[in-house]
């Protein structure tokens, strides 16, 4: 061969060395890349079937995830409504609306509290015999002193229910009764200041139909007790029924606001033996509603001057502003106590407190948190400014099951002026409150400014005492006016003491606390003030014990070794002439600085100077017996000693003519390494080969395993092996010769092969490394039967390996071909079945056409209102083309001028919208 064949073959056996590398990794790089693409392709797909939407998020994370490929792609997204008729959608939509309304209701000022109460009292005589009193008792100055106004007691032992009226007169429900039956019942107006009392009407049933008598808002209700009716009236003098409510109805309470009536109660139901909460509303108290909070317990309501709460049997509470609509407020609980039933239920002050058993409960932020307290009482009330809690029942004399409270938390007792000879139950059943003028002004309370005073002993307090009275008006007294109890000038510490004051037979007392101090004395030396003994001895002067008035240092030149302490003595005058050696004293010596130092020290505010000389310290280096100077951190010979290194790695692998690149550590006598820079090795890499190189620094030596390999040499990626392209210039060895499997294909381009026919077939043979070769012998074609029409499944085999392909055995003489060009089979008898493909369904279902929404219309919806919606029903197509710009293309394209063996061009998904 001539030297231009010879330089040609040279050059083309150099660009097939270094083509097949590229084109390996260039296709498996391409692989890698397609995987990923359909992977998430199709996650996307099914994102957006199932949500029923795309958005920016979505879109942008997929775009992003496409240019982290750095393979150019285009995206076509396709919403296809199938079109069968008619589409109606209808919208409705619900307005709603809350209005809240509230408003203060305030206390009547400069007001007497007058209360009404009916006290029950019973005593067993025998098995089946008692005997009753049924006694009624007012108080006019907010129950400090009672009046009995009425003995019941002949009568039936019952309830007295009794109401306040608009004329200043209190409204009863009476018993007519003989014999202890109760055949009527009156209504009978009480005048509390004349203690006179007349019927207005009569009722011709008995007390037991009856629950209530209660006068709201100008208006008198008298509520049934499992009956059907609340009966209203404007004047007491004769009653209505208002709206049926139903059978078996008790109304506990009716009360009046946000210009509404509502009624509480309970309904008893038969059916199941229990009773159900009902609450009723009315815009005029005659025609009621009911409202639509039903639950199986018993109710009562009160209202807190802006809302309705209503107390359930069950122990929780509803709030409702309107009446009709109910809210839950839960079930007042504090720690492990839960309320069992909030049907006795008062509010003022902000205070909501409810009556459960023996328990308080207390909320001021309308239920958000409880306080508790233990009392025992039945019913609860608020009225000017107090909380009432009577009804308890005792059998102890005199009563005292009433008691009233500023807070809901510490209560009081109210005595009432009863006393029995024998022990009778006794309780009070009904309370009613009324403002009345009262022209006698009584003590109330007293107060006493400051609480808390110090003074000198032998010394006397000096207080302001105010007293207040039932009018609101109050007076400042005079020191000769009040007494004061428990106090002795001549005691020191702190003293509680009574200060006490008395008016009309009324008396106030409270407490406050006095210091008494040691007598005191100044010191004519410093002037200052101190106590004397606690018996009035003086002890002397602390201040003048502790003023120092200047300082000694001894000696005043000192030499010293470096880091010695300074060896001086300091000595502290007092202004009292007494002197104290002391050590807490302060200095600005430094005992590392070597030379002259003037010292300054410093005590009590006074400083002295003395000459300090420091002379360096030596120390001696136990490793090499050297000595240097103690402000050296290191022995210096120790630390320049090298006495052993080591190199990283032990055994380097580099090409020829590459640099050698180790780590080498030095260790020095001291103990310190270091990372040195400065080492040789008695090697190079010019020469290829495997060698035991010497590594040196400073006279200490370590030995390394160094192998240089040929610039000729490569390691297949995918073995392993390391061969040399000169002697494989095919590739490697090992993988270009191992067979891994073949493909198989028809010559002519198509499966269908003509009836009793054998087809042409081209096998490829696939190697390790991925190259393929045509195989012309050697194969052979199995289970294939030219004589029978239809598909068939082959089997081509070549070796070990085996493949199959599709041959559709057709008799190209029985087809025909219809006006528009369909190419379609005759049937079997030789008849024409008709063209398949030009048939129309003519059902009423079938697809009209499709409204197809393309990328730009899609993608101009979601920027603009952050998602595009697909409807339910429609076809989601999702179209991926890559644009052929890839290595592995480029590299085919440039020598091959094909790109066959090439990566998924087209990635297309979709669906019905779920």
């Amino acid at each position: 061969m001539d030297f231009p064949g010879r330089l040609i073959s040279g050059i083309l056996a150099v660009l097939l060395i270094l083509i097949f590398p590229l084109q390996y990794i260039a296709h498996s790089h391409s692989e890698n890349i397609d995987s990923l693409v359909d992977e998430k392709t199709h996650r996307l797909t099914d994102d957006i079937r199932s949500k029923g939407y795309l958005d920016i998020q979505m879109y942008e994370d997929y775009i992003n995830f496409l240019d982290t490929t750095g393979e150019r792609y285009d995206l076509n997204i396709q919403d296809i409504r199938p079109v069968k008729g008619e589409e109606i959608t209808n919208i409705n939509k619900n307005n709603l609306s809350l209005v809240p309304v509230s408003y203060i209701k305030p206390f009547s000022a400069g007001k007497e509290t007058e209360i009404l109460i009916n006290v029950k009292a019973r005593y067993r005589k025998s098995y089946d015999e008692f005997e009753y009193y049924n006694y009624l008792y007012i108080s006019k100055d907010n129950g400090e002193t009672w009046s009995k106004i009425m003995n019941l007691s002949g009568e039936y032992f019952t309830d007295q229910r009794f109401t306040f009226g608009p004329d200043g007169h209190y409204y009863f429900l009476k018993v007519y009764s003989w014999n202890y039956v109760d055949y009527y019942t009156h209504v009978v107006r009480y005048d509390s200041q004349n203690n006179t009392q007349n019927t207005l009407c009569t009722l011709y049933y008995n007390i037991s139909k009856y629950k209530e008598i209660i006068f709201v808002n100008d208006k008198f209700f008298i509520t049934p007790n499992s009956g059907s009716y609340i009966m209203y009236s404007n004047n007491a003098q004769s009653f209505s029924n208002g709206t049926y409510l139903g059978s078996n109805i008790t109304i506990n309470n009716i009360v009046y606001g946000n210009n509404v009536y509502v009624a509480a109660g309970s309904e008893w139901k038969s059916s199941s033996g229990s009773n159900t909460a009902v609450i009723y509303y009315s815009s005029n108290g005659i025609d009621w509603t009911k409202s639509q909070l039903s639950i199986s317990a018993n109710a009562n309501v009160i209202f807190t001057g802006d809302m309705f709460i209503a107390g359930l049997s069950n122990g929780y509470l509803y709030y409702s502003y309107n009446g009709i609509n109910w809210t839950s407020m839960g079930q007042p609980t504090v720690a492990s106590n839960k309320c069992t039933n909030a049907t006795k239920l008062a509010y003022g002050k902000n205070t909501l407190i409810i009556s459960d058993g023996n328990k308080i409960y207390i909320t001021k932020n309308n239920g958000k948190s409880y306080e508790l307290t233990n009392l025992n009482v039945k019913n609860v009330y608020f009225y000017n400014g107090y909380f009432y809690g009577a009804g308890s029942q005792t059998n102890y004399n005199p009563m005292n099951g009433f008691k009233k409270s500023r807070d809901g938390i510490t209560w009081e007792e109210i005595t009432l002026p009863l006393s029995f000879d024998k022990e009778y139950l006794i309780e009070i059943t009904n309370i009613s409150f009324n403002n009345i003028e009262n022209s006698a002004k009584q003590l109330v309370s007293i107060t006493v400014s400051p609480t808390f005073q110090t003074i000198q002993k032998y010394s006397n307090p000096l207080f302001t005492v105010k007293v207040i009275y039932s009018d609101e008006t109050s007076r400042i007294l005079s020191s000769d006016e009040y007494s004061i109890e428990g106090f002795d000038a001549s005691k020191i510490g702190t003293q509680n003491i009574n200060i006490t004051y008395s008016e009309n037979g009324i008396t106030r007392n409270t407490s406050v606390s006095v210091t008494v101090t040691p007598l005191q004395r100044e010191c004519p030396i410093c002037h200052n003030t101190y106590e004397l003994n606690p018996d009035d001895t003086d002890p002397g002067c602390p201040y003048c014990k502790e003023l120092i008035t200047g300082i000694e240092v001894t000696p005043d030149y000192i030499e010293v070794t470096q880091g010695d302490a300074l060896p001086v003595i300091v000595t502290a005058k007092y202004k009292d002439g007494s002197r104290e050696i002391i050590t807490d004293w302060i200095s600005n010596y430094n005992p590392e600085k070597v030379g002259l130092q003037i010292v300054t020290i410093e005590y009590g505010g006074y400083a002295k100077e003395v000459t300090v000389w420091v002379y360096p310290g030596l120390i001696r280096c136990p490793v090499c017996d050297t000595e240097y100077p103690a402000t050296e951190d290191n022995c210096p010979v120790c630390a320049a000693k090298v006495v052993s290194i080591s190199v990283e790695p032990k055994e380097l692998t580099v090409m020829q003519y590459d640099p050698i690149s180790l780590e080498v550590t030095a260790y020095f006598a001291n103990g310190d390494s270091r990372i040195v820079d400065d080492w040789s090795i008695d090697v190079n890499t010019d020469r290829a080969g495997t060698y035991i190189a010497t590594v040196s620094y400073k006279g200490v030596s370590a030995n390394i395993k160094l192998n240089v390999l040929s610039i000729f040499s490569i390691e297949c990626p995918i073995c392993g092996l390391r061969y040399n392209i000169s002697d494989s210039p095919k590739g490697c060895p090992v993988c270009s010769e191992e067979l891994v499997g073949i493909e198989a294909y028809l010559t002519s381009g198509s499966n269908i092969v003509q009836l009793g026919a054998i087809p042409s077939i081209a096998v490829i043979l696939i190697y390790r490394d991925n190259h393929r070769e045509f195989a012309y012998e050697g194969f052979t074609l199995e289970n294939f039967n030219p004589n029978i029409l239809g598909v068939q499944t082959a089997t081509v085999r070549y070796k070990e390996f085996s493949t199959t392909i599709i041959i559709n055995v057709v008799n190209t003489l029985d087809t025909i071909t219809c006006p528009n060009g369909h190419v379609y089979y005759k049937n079997a008898d030789g008849t024409d079945p008709g063209c398949p493909y030009c048939k129309t369904a003519e059902d009423i279902s079938t697809v009209v056409y499709f409204d197809i929404t393309y990328t730009s219309e899609i993608l101009k919806e979601i920027y603009a209102n952050g998602k595009y919606y697909f409807k339910k029903g429609n076809y989601l197509t999702l179209i991926l083309i890559k644009k052929d710009k890839s290595l592995f293309y480029k590299i085919q394209n440039t020598f091959f001028k094909t790109s066959l063996i090439g990566r998924k061009k087209k990635f297309v998904y979709g669906g019905n919208i779920y």
